[in-house]
């Protein structure tokens, strides 16, 4: 039977309890619904407690065209090459620390560009919900982040 996104509420909440940061990788290919799940997961989880949950969204550590470019990745934009993956590390540290607010970046499609301090993730968010493409990548500098994870 398919867990529905209710039960995954119920389970994480079950899962975080006593801890101050509960961090969840949602990966998965583009279009399969990683944006939309998350965003309707953290809505679950902030009904029952409400300013518990929040996303961060690993599109916000695109490079920008204007990086890209000159690194002959903009026809790429999107591979696993063309993301900030060590800035992305450095916000988990922060993040999993849940000692103070920590800014991070959105990616914001209609302008094709990530927006920085887009979103503002504060000790009270206890869950968050880390989604993107290449989060549980196996090679190059992906397999770093399986660390943050619960």
């Amino acid at each position: 039977m398919t867990p529905t996104i209710a039960s995954i509420a119920d389970e994480l909440l079950a899962r975080s309890d006593g801890k101050d940061r509960f961090i969840v990788a949602l990966a998965g290919p583009p279009g399969a619904g990683k944006s939309f799940r998350s965003a309707w997961l953290a809505r679950q989880l902030n009904e029952r407690l409400p300013g518990i949950a929040e996303v961060v969204p690993m599109d916000g550590y695109h490079y920008d065209n204007a990086v890209l470019e000159p690194m002959g990745l903009l026809a790429l934009k999107g591979a696993p090459e063309t993301f900030d993956v060590e800035g992305l590390r450095h916000d988990l540290t922060r993040l999993k620390r849940a000692d103070r607010d920590v800014a991070v970046p959105v990616f914001d499609r209609p302008l094709d560009l990530a927006r920085a301090g887009a979103r503002v993730i504060t000790p009270g968010h206890r869950v968050l919900i880390v989604e993107g493409n290449y989060l549980l990548l196996d090679h190059g500098p992906w397999p770093a982040l399986a660390d943050y994870f619960d």
